[in-house]
């Protein structure tokens, strides 16, 4: 008959449950950087999608202009000079466009985690930015307990309220 002593049953116990902890952080370390893969690539489809839908149109409509104006010159110069003026309004438009996107990417990562106090503070940002009397007049209620959203929705639902 085989018989293990108490101190060597305690060592046998101690490597199981140290093996078992062992288990649980890397699995829990790998849900982490699949979480955080997915994240990224969240991230990265939603700046593909605000490139696209602003930047890159507006310059594609600017080269769109331009080739027309290619095909005025030169036995219309007069008329390729309005739409010449068009088409650096409108790339002038699109790289405001575009600077404005690049600053609202960098305002959702510094959002915080106070979806509420951020909205609220929206309104001084108008302010700044447009004449003081044409900031939107608005106010933030929060009805019940206010809840922590995923880090996702909250920058989503700040930038289409935005």
């Amino acid at each position: 008959m085989f018989v293990i002593s108490a101190p060597l049953s305690i060592i046998v116990l101690v490597a199981c449950l140290s093996a078992a902890h062992l288990l649980r952080v890397r699995y829990l370390n790998r849900q982490l950087l699949e979480s955080l893969e997915q994240r990224l690539i969240m991230e990265r489809t939603r700046i593909e999608r605000e490139l696209h839908d602003s930047l890159l149109q507006g310059f594609q409509g600017m080269m769109f202009r331009l080739e027309a104006v290619r095909g005025l010159l030169p036995h219309r110069a007069g008329e390729a000079a309005k739409h010449l003026d068009i088409a650096i309004q409108r790339g002038l438009a699109a790289i405001n466009e575009g600077r404005q996107t690049v600053s609202e990417l960098r305002a959702s990562g510094s959002l915080g985690r106070d979806l509420t106090q951020a909205l609220a503070h929206l309104r001084e940002e108008f302010e700044d930015i447009n004449d003081p009397h044409a900031a939107p007049d608005y106010c933030v209620l929060v009805q019940g307990h206010a809840i922590d959203l995923k880090p996702i929705v909250r920058d989503e639902t700040y930038s289409i309220i935005r």
